[in-house]
């Protein structure tokens, strides 16, 4: 009897940290796409306040992206390369200089979205690598409705543009 009673709550106590977890966790994303030129021209009022896409496209191979209640956010990205243009397959931008990049988190609120992003930017390694760990700049709201995730330029954030995006987990 007592063996069944300490199995129990051995088991109890190695699922409680699992769902305490799950709990702990805003919102995340699995899997991305690149950003297109196409999509600026052809719908320039859709951005996010002044986020647009990259002049030329991007391609990324793979995102992941965890955000948790207290505004943690774990970022990893892999193969963010330029799509087209004069540095195509290459992790260079406009400014013939490798890119560094920031995170931007976006959650509706009302009829207009808030930003949440990373800061300092980080190095895009030459295979279009990347890893971002730390804190969004403030605690966006919980919940977090209709969540879009940006990955966006750390060489020139005065332009607003994003080089990829994130595919929301459900």
């Amino acid at each position: 009897m007592i063996s069944r009673v300490l199995a129990s709550v051995m088991f109890l106590a190695s699922i409680v940290p699992l769902s305490a977890a799950a709990e702990d966790s805003l919102v995340r994303f699995e899997g991305g796409f690149g950003a297109s030129p196409v999509a600026r021209d052809l719908s320039p009022n859709m951005a996010l306040g002044s986020v647009t896409p990259a002049f030329y496209s991007w391609v990324i191979k793979d995102l992941s992206v965890k955000v948790k209640l207290d505004g943690r956010i774990s970022v990893v990205g892999r193969g963010l390369l330029n799509g087209g243009g004069p540095n195509i397959g290459t992790n260079r931008g406009m400014g013939q200089v490798p890119i560094t990049v920031f995170a931007s988190l976006f959650c509706l609120q009302g009829s207009t979205y808030q930003e949440f992003s990373t800061h300092p930017p980080v190095s895009v390694d030459p295979n279009g690598d990347f890893e971002i760990e730390g804190l969004l700049a403030a605690v966006p709201p919980a919940p977090c409705d209709s969540p879009v995730l940006l990955i966006r330029n750390g060489n020139q954030p005065q332009f607003g543009q994003w080089h990829a995006a994130g595919i929301p987990k459900r």
